[in-house]
């Protein structure tokens, strides 16, 4: 982050804390986001030992789910999260990602995932950098986790910022390669820092969630399979009509594809056919399509009286989103945005037209077509896959997909308000800042 936009940020995140509360204007604030922390998992860490919990976090009100961005991955989420503070979006969905204006694939190397400017990395004062300590914190996520903790909540207590913030990566590395029970020591660290320590005013927060239990199966051979199948060109660069670039880089539930816009409508048919593939989405000149095998389904969106309202149509099977939908409204009917969210929340796919919109509206490089693959299934790089499977054997966990486990991350204060049933990823920080009584202690 150049020195102007990280200014522009903390003086946004300045505003808001004045703003928030005359009460506790002068009292400290710490902000934690905790990577890849599942609501269900804090639901658990937080419930009493009685009910079958963990008994942690005793001071803080109970956790609200936080509805992620699509895809629910960590660059897109957190420039969503923190877009509020004036961070500006990030380039791409991932540290590779394709360039509209070099017309190729960028990022993503050891080196070069350093060389290209994603906001938030630079946004937090406390944030692992540096290839060499990534390649430590990744061989030994738990242990690293923990360290990682201790350490910035030292920095927490030997800074005298008004506001502080504190970014840990390693609970997603975990979550990853041990599942939900693996961030237990990491959350018990955190616990008992926090416990530990004069706070004023905290917020803890995750990105995004997790969904798997069982072997992931990477789609990424027959997406191949079938794009050449098809008479496409599996391609670095969109050089020629046909060709088709893909941004392979972590082990994630979604994924994107650029080529030339005319073709994406084909494009995501194709894709949308290939086993494994949930849906995929694509935008056009009214709106959004979105493609699952069987089933087309558009996606309209306009300005009304009190916000967005929306409207869908479909022509084949009813698909995967078509009974989410219905639980809100009529087809060919005008949705109120706030009505289709509170009816979609409990949904296997809770919020899903506002985050398929935001998929091609958050970053710089919108993809032509982004993908949610189905539960039991990944896409990634194949020498990441093999990586994961020398190390730890078969992926079981991951995120990025529409679908709710992958979704839901949490928001959680030792602030009481009157707690949403969901907050957007968008909204969660201002509702944070906006808490300012004392949360009742569970004990």
């Amino acid at each position: 982050m150049t020195c102007a936009r990280k200014l522009v940020a903390a003086g946004v995140l300045v505003a808001s804390l004045v703003a928030s509360s005359a009460a506790w204007a002068v009292e400290r604030t710490l902000i934690v986001l905790l990577d890849s922390v599942p609501y269900d998992t804090m639901v658990r860490a937080t419930s009493t030992r009685d009910a079958g919990g963990d008994g942690l976090f005793t001071d803080f009100a109970s956790p609200i789910p936080l509805i992620s961005t699509f895809p629910s991955s960590t660059s897109i989420a957190l420039a969503g999260i923190l877009g509020g503070l004036g961070l500006e979006p990030s380039p791409g969905y991932e540290a590779r990602f394709f360039d509209w204006q070099q017309r190729r694939r960028r990022g993503g190397g050891p080196l070069s995932y350093f060389r290209v400017s994603f906001p938030w990395r630079e946004f937090f004062d406390w944030n692992r950098k540096g290839p060499v300590r990534n390649v430590f914190h990744a061989a030994w996520p738990v242990r690293a986790g923990v360290r990682e903790i201790a350490h910035a909540m030292a920095a927490h207590r030997q800074s005298d910022q008004s506001t502080f913030t504190i970014y840990v990566a390693d609970t997603d590395t975990t979550a990853h390669l041990f599942g939900p029970r693996g961030l237990d020591p990491i959350l018990a660290e955190l616990d008992a820092q926090l416990s530990a320590s004069e706070l004023g005013r905290v917020i803890l927060l995750s990105d995004h969630g997790l969904d798997g239990g069982e072997p992931l199966v990477n789609v990424l051979p027959a997406v191949r399979r079938a794009i050449r199948d098809r008479g496409w060109r599996w391609s670095r660069r969109l050089a020629a009509e046909g060709d088709v670039v893909f941004t392979p880089f972590g082990l994630v539930s979604s994924f994107e594809a650029y080529t030339e816009p005319s073709m994406a409508a084909e494009l995501a048919r194709v894709l949308a056919g290939v086993t494994g593939v949930d849906f995929c989405a694509v935008p056009q000149a009214s709106g959004w399509r979105v493609e699952a095998q069987g089933t087309s389904l558009d996606v309209e969106r306009r300005t009304g009286g009190a916000g967005f309202e929306w409207r869908w149509s479909h022509v084949g099977e009813d698909g995967v989103l078509l009974p989410v939908l219905a639980s809100a409204g009529g087809e060919g009917e005008w949705v109120a945005d706030a009505d289709l969210l509170a009816a979609t929340l409990a949904s296997p796919y809770p919020d899903p037209l506002y985050r398929l919109a935001g998929a091609f509206e958050a970053v710089d490089n919108p993809a032509s077509v982004i993908c949610s693959v189905a539960a039991g299934y990944m896409y990634g790089a194949r020498g990441t896959e093999r990586s994961a499977r020398w190390t730890k054997g078969r992926l079981r966990w991951t995120h990025g997909a529409l679908a709710r486990q992958a979704s839901l991350g949490f928001l959680m204060t030792n602030r009481a308000a009157p707690a949403p049933g969901a907050i957007r990823f968008d909204e969660a920080l201002d509702f944070a800042l906006e808490s300012s009584v004392p949360a009742a202690s569970k004990q």
